[in-house]
């Protein structure tokens, strides 16, 4: 079975997941709580590990600070166990991941990786990244987290990426990925094609009628020009940005599929030599 999934958005619950909190929550006042009593356990109201100026590494001392909280872990596997029990809860199978933290300090990283990996989470995460950090940084992380983590559960990258940031990210061992990167930046005209990126509001695509990507089957690829839809945005009609959206996401659900069949085939290390680095350029 292949575990490999794209999930294309940005999940708030990720948040109560990174700072330690049992997910299941049945309404805002039970986040609420859980919010105050974690931070009178010396958690501050910011997402863990999350620095507020992403182009500064987080201060060493910080950072263990926050991987070592430990008192929390086993708590939050104990909420969930209850709120899953409790007959009145919406959905009895939520699940918890341990999400690891430690910024971009390998060895803590590690460190956290091994204690969380003992609580026999559903899934595991790895937090933390894409905040600002150089990508080859983001690379080498995940090459030191990865043996760490357990071979029988589904693991997650937060919050990335960029489609070679995704096939690179499943040559190290990554099975799902969230990210608002392709409905955001359809709104602002950048658009995804299997030869690379294009920014749609370019004077060069102003007599263009060629489809977005020739090699795309979605609907606005088989209906539209990027002339049109370059007129669209030049307009500042809503449509435009509906349209490239619609096209950025059917273009990462068809790299999701193209993914899982390389992998399914044995064929996945071509694939990733093909297309990691063209899907990168800009056209």
């Amino acid at each position: 079975m292949t575990w490999f999934w794209l999930v294309i958005f940005y999940s708030f619950g990720g948040y109560l997941l990174e700072k330690g909190y049992a997910a299941g929550f049945r309404d805002a006042a039970a986040q609420l709580a859980h919010l105050r009593e974690s931070a009178a356990d010396g958690w501050d109201a910011m997402g863990a590990a999350v620095p507020k100026f992403p182009s500064l590494r987080p201060v060493r001392g910080e950072e263990e600070r926050k991987v070592r909280a430990k008192a929390i872990w086993d708590r939050c596997k104990a909420e969930m166990n209850r709120l899953n029990a409790l007959p009145d809860t919406v959905n009895h199978g939520q699940m918890l991941f341990g999400i690891n933290q430690g910024a971009t300090y390998a060895d803590l990283r590690i460190w956290h990786m091994q204690q969380i990996a003992k609580i026999d989470c559903d899934g595991y995460a790895i937090g933390g990244l894409a905040v600002g950090e150089p990508t080859e940084v983001m690379y080498e992380i995940i090459d030191a987290v990865e043996p760490y983590m357990p071979e029988n559960k589904p693991r997650y990258l937060m919050g990335v990426g960029t489609p070679s940031n995704i096939i690179e990210g499943v040559a190290r061992g990554v099975d799902f990925f969230d990210c608002v990167m392709p409905a955001r930046n359809a709104r602002h005209g950048k658009l995804f094609t299997w030869k690379g990126t294009l920014n749609i509001k370019n004077a060069k695509y102003k007599l263009d009628e060629q489809p977005i990507d020739p090699e795309c089957d979605c609907p606005v690829c088989r209906q539209f020009s990027r002339a049109y839809l370059r007129h669209l945005f030049t307009a500042e009609e809503m449509l435009g940005m509906r349209l490239a959206v619609m096209h950025n996401l059917y273009f990462y659900n068809k790299l999701a599929q193209k993914v899982r069949d390389a992998l399914d085939e044995g064929r996945f290390a071509a694939f990733r030599a093909e297309f990691s680095e063209k899907l990168s350029q800009k056209i």
